[in-house]
């Protein structure tokens, strides 16, 4: 068995935490989460607004989520 424990009480509001999941089957299960800007941090999944934005070929300079980043956001309060 593999346990994995992740805090989300960091998680920005409005997006998700789709936890780590190890498949057993043939089927896939993709979840791709957002990094920060700033500093890297993962702050969560990607939002259906940035895949369909990729997926348009739109350029790969996402928005800018500093705002959202728990680690930025308190860097920018100070």
């Amino acid at each position: 068995m593999d346990m994995y424990v992740t805090d989300l009480t960091d998680v920005p509001a409005g997006r998700t935490w789709t936890p780590t999941l190890r498949l057993t089957t043939t089927s896939q299960r993709i979840s791709t989460k957002r990094a920060c800007n700033g500093c890297s941090r993962l702050i969560g999944d990607v939002t259906e607004a940035e895949i369909e934005a990729a997926i348009a070929g739109r350029p790969i300079a996402l928005i800018d989520v500093r705002s959202e980043c728990p680690t930025c956001k308190e860097a920018t309060a100070s």
